[in-house]
């Protein structure tokens, strides 16, 4: 069946899996941005203040620090 077709209809058919493989990359792509973008924002509304409070008061507490 494929043998039979002519090259025209094989290359656009190529080019046209190539083309969805891309795309398909691509919003796999920015999904995954969207995650890490929103982790980092959690991390840094919830996390780092918390780990700055921390360090100011091992800092005025005149701990060393050591374990």
């Amino acid at each position: 069946m494929f043998a039979e077709m002519p090259i025209r209809t094989k290359i656009t058919a190529v080019i046209a899996g190539l083309l969805l493989a891309l795309i398909a990359t691509s919003s796999f792509a920015i999904w995954k941005m969207q995650v890490i973008n929103t982790t980092v924002f959690d991390l840094q509304t919830n996390w780092l203040p918390s780990v700055r409070a921390l360090g100011e008061l091992r800092a005025g507490s005149g701990g060393q620090g050591g374990v």
